[in-house]
Formats: structure tokens, C-alpha cells, sequence
């Protein structure tokens, strides 16, 4: 189950520094800042990624995009009632102008606590009600606001592990990687699973490998869906985000001889916003935890949708792609991942 995105932001803000945020402290924010650290077994720098708290951010060729509106609901939990102004710039001024995510987002999946709710203890009840099962971390003193968003689709049925690696082709070369999907030829077929899937766009084609297409990965995951479109990107992630919105049509089903092999991952990063620390009112810490698997693995929703295609396909995510994890019929994502680059892929042994 992907489990994402926790927001912390660190330091004490004192009622002058919070007087001079309101008004011309805010300047403008740099769109670059230290690269996020991919955790796990080995702590390393992901050189190629970058984690952003916006969507209207420019795409750049063999770079990774990881967008969450984790950042943006603490935020407006900080500074309820904010209103937009003419000195704001750059993040601090998009993030005074779009709307919360509590508006939209389900309060199961989105948590935000403040010492004005209460204790650390009273913090970490609430977390666990909310979230049951999940560890709570260690706040430092003096922390301003925690944020944590979860979303999950677990699919119907889990897809096959495919025995051979994907060629994932960037730039810089092709990199071998683990892949999931439909096989036919492969160990664990199920003739139901292509039904599982559905084609988005192009809404009808003769021909057998797609050079671009969007497919819905589980057709009956209700509230949330699994987005995964291979397609030419526009200038910015929230470009690209629109695009594949507005093709997004009535569903068409994988056929019994339909292939589908799409990227593995599983990865955790962690960043800081050095830049976004005078906005907040001079905190030293503000950074944001993004946790993301999609592998094999779903859970279990009920119906199915059959209308065989009338050509097999070859769907291939080898190239760039974006994944968006969304409520269905919502334009804002949980998560928009822009995947240029095999560093967060995870590469076939």
C-alpha cells in the first residue's frame, strides 16, 4: 500500500515573527534547493529527483518530479485565513492562493495537528486514531505543524511479476528494471486480470504497440484511482497533469491478449526547504516525507467491466511517464509523480 506523505515543520515562531510573515517578510522563493535524500537500507542523495510542493513547476529533461499537497495543508493550518497579497512571491504567494486541501481531501487520509490542539501526547492519540497501525514518529521541541497524508488503491487482483526485465529508455541510456503486469506467456496468468485494467485514451486504435496511452489501472478502486499515462509532457507538471485529464475518457478494457508492463517502485524521500523557512516566519526546519510503492499488490474492490479489445496491445511504460494517485473525478492528485529517470525505479537484479 503506498503510504505518503508526512509534513514537519521545525522552530519556534514568535508572535512578532508571525506579525512581520503576514506582510513583507514573504519574498520571493527559489525554485531550487539541497536535493532530497532517498532513505532506506543505504541513505543517499537522489541527484535526479526533485520534490516540489507545487504542481506548476517546469519539467526538465532526465529529471524525476514528486509533487504532494502535504506542504500546502500545513501551511494553511499555520497561517489560517492567510489572504493572497501584492508582496508575496513565488511558492509563498501560490500557496496563499490555491485552495486547502482539507476542502478536498477526505479527513481519513489527511491529518494536521498544532501545539494549539493540544499535547505531544494528545498529538500522538490522535494520529493513531486516525491511522491505526502506522508508527508514530518523534516530534523535536518546538515544532509548529505536523501534516500526514495517506492515500491507497490496492487492486482487485494482483498483477504478475513479470520474469524479464523492463528496458527503461531515458537520455542517458536504457536501464534495466523490475516490472509488474499482464503476460499471458508468464507464470500466475489469470485470464480476468486484463480485465482489471482499462484504456483512457486513445479511445480506439489498430495498432498493436501504442507509442502513447493512458490507462486506469484498476477500473473498480473506489474512492481513488491509479493513474499511468506515457505521454509527451507539457512545459510544467501541472500542464502535463491537465493534459492527461481532459483525454481521460470512458474506459475500454484490456483484451485477453493484451500485455501491460509497467515500472516498479518503492522509495522514500526526504526534503528540506531552506527557502521556504523566512516564509514560516524564520523556521530553521520546513521539510516534507514523500513514501510511495506501486508494485503488484491491491486491495479489495469489487466490480469488473469486460470489452475485449479487438486488437491485442503492447502496453510498455519504457519511457517517461506520469503516475497520478487521485480521488475519482477531482483534478487535484494526492500525488503527481513525473518519472524521467530509473533512479527511482528499481532496477532488475
Amino acid at each position: 500500500m503506498p503510504r505518503w506523505c508526512r509534513m514537519l515543520l521545525l522552530g519556534v515562531v514568535s508572535p512578532g515573527l508571525l506579525g512581520g510573515c503576514q506582510g513583507a517578510a514573504r519574498e520571493a522563493v527559489a525554485p531550487i534547493s539541497p536535493a532530497p535524500r532517498i532513505v532506506g537500507a543505504k541513505l543517499r542523495t537522489a541527484d535526479r529527483t526533485t520534490v516540489v510542493p507545487l504542481l506548476d513547476v517546469p519539467l526538465q529533461p532526465d529529471r524525476n518530479l514528486v509533487y504532494s499537497p502535504a506542504l500546502r495543508a500545513a501551511w494553511k493550518r499555520w497561517s489560517p485565513g492567510t489572504t493572497p497579497r501584492p508582496t508575496s512571491r513565488g511558492w509563498v504567494a501560490a500557496l496563499e492562493r490555491l485552495p486547502d486541501p482539507a476542502s478536498w481531501c477526505p479527513p481519513q487520509q489527511l491529518f494536521t495537528f498544532t501545539p494549539r490542539d493540544g499535547s505531544a501526547a494528545d498529538w500522538a492519540a490522535a494520529l493513531a486514531a486516525r491511522f491505526p497501525g502506522k508508527a508514530t514518529p518523534q516530534l523535536p521541541p518546538g515544532f509548529q505543524v505536523y501534516a500526514y497524508l495517506e492515500a491507497a488503491v490496492n487492486f482487485q487482483r494482483p498483477y504478475q511479476d513479470l520474469p524479464q526485465p523492463l528496458p527503461f529508455r531515458t537520455r542517458g541510456g536504457v536501464r534495466a528494471v523490475q516490472a509488474f503486469g499482464v503476460d499471458p506467456d508468464a507464470p500466475g496468468y489469470d485470464p480476468a486480470l486484463p480485465r482489471q485494467a482499462g484504456r483512457l485514451w486513445p479511445a480506439d486504435t489498430p495498432a498493436e504497440a501504442l507509442p502513447e496511452f493512458i490507462l486506469d489501472l484498476d477500473l473498480a478502486s473506489q474512492p481513488d484511482q491509479v493513474i499511468l499515462a506515457v505521454v509527451s509532457p507539457g512545459s510544467t507538471l501541472a500542464e502535463t497533469v491537465a493534459q492527461v485529464l481532459a483525454r481521460c475518457g470512458p474506459a475500454v478494457t484490456l483484451g485477453p491478449n493484451d500485455r501491460l508492463a509497467v515500472p516498479t517502485m518503492l522509495w522514500k524521500l526526504s526534503r528540506r526547504f531552506p527557502e521556504l523557512g523566512p516564509a514560516f516566519g524564520g523556521l530553521p526546519g520546513v521539510q516534507m516525507d514523500v513514501e510511495f510503492r506501486l508494485d503488484r499488490a491491491g486491495a479489495a474492490v469489487a466490480a469488473e467491466a469486460l470489452l475485449p479489445a479487438c486488437t491485442p496491445h503492447a502496453y510498455r511504460v519504457d519511457r517517461p511517464f506520469l503516475v497520478l494517485l487521485r480521488r475519482r473525478g477531482l483534478s487535484e492528485p494526492y500525488l503527481a509523480l513525473w518519472v524521467a529517470d530509473d533512479e527511482l525505479l528499481t532496477a532488475a537484479e
